[in-house]
């Protein structure tokens, strides 16, 4: 199983939320729910003068994340190296955090390329088409929002 999270759009999300993550936590929950081998893959965009971030971004890669960081004038939209990324790997099975919008084309090239595809963010910040995806069941979901996840993922 790949897990390719796309971290700016989760800062986002947690910070209109007013909550926060335990991302041990978090990732405990995904390898937990998509396979303990699961390879987890996070995209952002990061500031190397930003010392709180670069020790975030540090305790994430202790835990077994493989972070993909560039540059911070880069806009925060990792749609084209996500789907990119998915493309190019081997593992058929993947799960995309994230609520951008722009991943609905890709999705169905990818699916339509043999990708077993699951999207996962919180519902109440899923941007654009999503929405109508998910209740149709068109695309499978696993929602944050969901209070047994919700609870077991923030503190």
């Amino acid at each position: 199983m790949l897990i390719c999270i796309d971290l700016s759009a989760l800062y986002f999300a947690i910070r209109d939320l007013s909550i926060t993550i335990n991302y041990e936590s978090f990732l405990s929950l995904l390898k937990a729910k998509f396979g303990e081998n699961s390879e987890i893959h996070a995209f952002t965009i990061a500031n190397a003068k930003n010392i709180s971030q670069q020790k975030f971004l540090t305790k994430l890669s202790s835990l077994g994340v493989n972070l993909h960081v560039y540059p911070s004038t880069t806009p925060p939209n990792f749609t084209a190296e996500i789907s990119a990324f998915t493309a190019l790997s081997e593992v058929e099975n993947v799960v995309i955090v994230s609520n951008d919008w722009g991943l609905i084309r890709p999705f169905d090239i990818l699916r339509d390329s043999g990708k077993d595809l699951t999207l996962s963010f919180f519902s109440e910040k899923l941007m654009g088409g999503w929405t109508p995806k998910v209740v149709s069941g068109s695309v499978k979901f696993y929602d944050l929002s969901a209070e047994e996840v919700r609870s077991k993922i923030s503190e």
